[in-house]
C-alpha cells in the first residue's frame, strides 16, 4: 500500500547521473518495435530491447510531426526496483505472453524477479489537421512472492514539441507539467498518485536534477520518482499485492500543414504536365 513520504528518497542508483535514457550514445541491442493508430496520430514502441538506451516510447506523431522527434531525439521511459533487486527498465525485461498492440491500444507484460509489472495504452487521435491527441497509459506491479517489499517506480519523459528539442518551456509542477515551443504547440503530462520527488533536466537529459516545481528553459526533460528501496515506509506492496501508475498526457495546437500557394501548385503541375510529355517522346524516339 501507499505510504508517502518525501524524505529521504533514494538517489536513483546511477540511474540519471550518466543520463542513460536520452543522453545516452551507447550502441542500440536488439529491440523489439510496434506501433498504435488513431485518427491523426501514431505512438511508437519499443517494448523489448537490451539497451537501456532505448526509451519504452519512441515517437507520437501527431499530424505528421514527431513530438518526442529531434536530435538528440526525445522518448518516455520507465524504470522499476522491487525489494533488493537494482533498477532497471521495463522495456529490458522479458514479455510474458504475447505483447498486444492493435487499433489506438497497447498492453505488454513484463517479468521482474518476484514481481511482474503490466503497461498498458490508449490512443486517442483528433481528426486530421487538427493538432490534437491524448494518450492514456497505466502501469500496474504485482508482488509476486510472499512477503512485502519496497517499491521504487520512475517514469522519465523528454519531449521534443513539434520535434525541436531546444528552445522548450517547462512548467513543471508536483504532479503534472507542460512543455510548450514558441509555436504554442503544447505536450502534457500529469501523474497518479502524487510522486515522492520530482526532477527537471534542461540539458537535454545529461543532467537531472531534484527541484521544486518552476519554469524551466531549454532542451528540457522531467522525471517523477515514487518510493524508494532503502526506506520501505515510502511505498511498500505487500505480498500478493500491487500498485497501480496512471499518466494522463496530451498533445495540442499542433500547426496545420501549410498549402502551397495557388501559383506553386501551378507550377508543379506544368513541370509534372512537361516530364509526362518527355516520357511519351523518348518512347515514341526509341519505337521509331
Amino acid at each position: 500500500m501507499l505510504r508517502g513520504t518525501k524524505k529521504g528518497i533514494l538517489l536513483r542508483v546511477g540511474m540519471i547521473a550518466a543520463a542513460s535514457v536520452f543522453g545516452a550514445t551507447a550502441a542500440r541491442g536488439a529491440s523489439l518495435t510496434n506501433s498504435i493508430s488513431s485518427n491523426n496520430s501514431t505512438v511508437s514502441f519499443t517494448y523489448s530491447t537490451s539497451s537501456s538506451a532505448v526509451p519504452f516510447v519512441t515517437d507520437w506523431v501527431v499530424d505528421g510531426v514527431d513530438q518526442y522527434g529531434g536530435t538528440p531525439a526525445g522518448g518516455e521511459d520507465l524504470y522499476v526496483a522491487l525489494g533488493n533487486g537494482g533498477t532497471t527498465y521495463l522495456n529490458t525485461l522479458p514479455t510474458v505472453g504475447t505483447p498486444f498492440f492493435s487499433g489506438g491500444l497497447a498492453t505488454v507484460t513484463y517479468q521482474g524477479s518476484g514481481y511482474t509489472a503490466t503497461v498498458k495504452d490508449m490512443l486517442t487521435g483528433g481528426s486530421p489537421g487538427s493538432g490534437v491527441s491524448t494518450l492514456t497509459e497505466t502501469v500496474k506491479i504485482n508482488n509476486t512472492g510472499d512477503v512485502g517489499l519496497p517499491l521504487l517506480f520512475a517514469t522519465v519523459v523528454r519531449p521534443n514539441v513539434n520535434a525541436t528539442p531546444t528552445g522548450q518551456t517547462l512548467n513543471f509542477g508536483a504532479s503534472s507539467s507542460s512543455v510548450t515551443d514558441a509555436s504554442g504547440t503544447t505536450f502534457n503530462y500529469g501523474v497518479t498518485p502524487t510522486p515522492d520527488l520530482i526532477s527537471e533536466s534542461t540539458n537535454g537529459g545529461t543532467t537531472y536534477f531534484d527541484s521544486s516545481p518552476g519554469i524551466y528553459n531549454g532542451t528540457v526533460g522531467f522525471e517523477y520518482t515514487w518510493g524508494n528501496i532503502a526506506d520501505p515506509t515510502a511505498i511498500t506492496i505487500d505480498a500478493g499485492g500491487s500498485e497501480t501508475f496512471s499518466f494522463s498526457e496530451s498533445i495540442s495546437g499542433v500547426p496545420a500543414a501549410v498549402p502551397l500557394p495557388s501559383a506553386a501548385k501551378s507550377t508543379l503541375a506544368t513541370l509534372a504536365g512537361l516530364a509526362v510529355i518527355g516520357i511519351v517522346r523518348r518512347m515514341r524516339k526509341a519505337n521509331a
